[in-house]
C-alpha cells in the first residue's frame, strides 16, 4: 500500500515512473511535516507576542509601570488676578498647594505608574555629596551617583479656571436657601521625555455643588463648607490620573476566558455598562516614501465586546462578535466606535 506521505509519481525528463516509499523517505517526510507544524505554531505565537509587546503607536514598549514625573501645578496671571479680585475665602495659593499634594498622593496610590521625582534632583545630589564628605555614614550604605532613574513622561497641569460661588436666598417664612458651587478646570499635558514631543493635551473639568435650606435662625455648619473643597480636588486629581493612563497605556484586553474578557481599565475610566467597544489587532505604521512621514493607523478589526461589569480594579466585557473563532486574544487593543 502506498504511503500518503510520499508523492508516488516523480517526473524525470519526459518520462515518469512509480516509486515505492522507502524508510528513509518516510522519515524525511515525517520530519518535514513536523517542522512545518512547529513553524506554524511558532508563527502564531509570534503574532500574539507582537501584540503583547507593541504600544499604541506600533513601537515596542517595555513591560512594567511607566516612569512618570509630576510637574509643578501652575496657573496663569489672568486667573490669579480674577480670583483675587473676587475675594473668595479660598485663594489660588491654597488651591495650587493643596492640588499639588493631592495629585502626588493620587498618582502614587493608583499603583499604575512608577513616580519619579525630578524637581529636587539637584538637592538630592547635594545630599549624597554631603553624606560622603561628612565621613559619618558607612560608605557601603551610601547612595551612588548615576543611579537616579529618569522619567519617561512628564505630566504638566495648568489651572485655567477656578470658581467659588456662594448664593443666599431668603424666604418669606424666615428660612434661607444656600448654595455653594466650586469649579476647577485645567489643561493636562503629557510630554515624552525621550522625544520631547507632546503625547496628549486635554481639558480636565470638575465641579461640586451643595444646596441646603436652613430653618429660620439656623446657621450652616462650617464643616459642611470645608468638605466641598477636598471633594473637588479628589475628583479633579482622579480625572488627571485617568487621562494620563488613557494616554500612556492603550486600552487592551488582559485576559480571555471563553466569551468573557478583562480590560485594563476601572470604574473611573469613563466607560459605561453595556457600551460596545471595537477589538483591534496591533496598529500598523506606514511610511510615506516621498515625505518620510510616518502614518499610524489602527490594526485590523477582530470583533466587538460589550461591557458587563465596572470594578475599581478592572472592567469586564463579553464577546459579541468575532471575525473568526478565537480571533479575540489577550493583549488585543480596544477603542470606542
Amino acid at each position: 500500500m502506498k504511503s500518503s506521505l510520499t508523492n508516488p509519481r516523480l517526473a524525470v525528463g519526459n518520462a515518469s515512473k512509480i516509486l515505492s516509499p522507502t524508510p528513509a523517505s518516510l522519515l524525511a517526510n515525517c520530519h518535514n511535516a513536523s517542522v512545518a507544524r512547529i513553524n506554524s505554531i511558532f508563527l502564531s505565537a509570534m503574532v500574539i507576542l507582537f501584540i503583547a509587546t507593541t504600544s499604541s503607536n506600533g513601537e515596542e514598549k517595555s513591560l512594567g509601570p511607566k516612569r512618570v514625573a509630576i510637574g509643578q501645578v501652575s496657573t496663569n496671571d489672568a486667573l490669579s488676578v480674577k480670583s483675587d479680585r473676587k475675594g473668595k475665602t479660598v485663594d489660588m495659593g491654597q488651591v495650587l498647594s493643596a492640588l499639588q499634594q493631592r495629585l502626588n498622593v493620587v498618582f502614587v496610590q493608583s499603583k499604575k505608574f512608577d513616580i519619579v521625582e525630578y524637581r529636587d534632583v539637584g538637592r538630592r545630589v547635594d545630599d549624597i555629596d554631603t553624606q560622603k564628605e561628612s565621613g559619618v555614614f558607612d560608605s557601603k550604605t551610601l547612595a551612588k551617583r548615576g543611579r537616579l532613574r529618569a522619567a519617561e513622561f512628564i505630566v504638566e497641569t495648568t489651572i485655567d479656571h477656578f470658581l467659588d460661588s456662594e448664593v443666599d436666598q431668603p424666604f418669606a417664612d424666615g428660612s434661607k436657601g444656600y448654595r455653594r458651587r466650586l469649579q476647577l478646570s485645567g489643561t493636562l499635558k503629557i510630554v515624552n521625555t525621550e522625544t520631547g514631543s507632546m503625547m496628549d493635551a486635554s481639558s480636565i473639568n470638575s465641579e461640586t455643588n451643595d444646596v441646603i435650606v436652613l430653618p429660620a435662625g439656623q446657621v450652616i455648619e462650617k464643616q459642611r463648607l470645608e468638605e466641598l473643597f477636598p471633594a473637588l480636588l479628589n475628583d479633579f486629581c482622579d480625572r488627571v490620573v485617568q487621562s494620563t493612563e488613557n494616554s500612556i497605556y492603550p486600552m487592551r484586553i488582559i485576559d480571555v476566558e471563553k466569551k468573557l474578557v478583562t480590560i485594563n481599565r476601572n470604574d473611573k475610566s469613563g466607560l459605561k455598562k453595556d457600551e460596545i467597544l471595537k477589538v483591534l489587532g496591533p496598529p500598523k505604521v506606514i511610511k510615506d516614501e516621498e515625505t518620510g512621514r510616518e502614518i499610524r493607523r489602527p490594526g485590523a478589526a477582530l470583533g466587538e465586546v460589550r461591557i458587563t461589569e465596572l470594578d475599581p480594579n478592572y472592567v469586564q466585557a463579553e464577546i459579541i462578535k468575532e471575525t473568526q473563532e478565537g480571533a479575540i486574544v489577550k493583549n488585543a487593543f480596544l477603542k470606542r466606535p
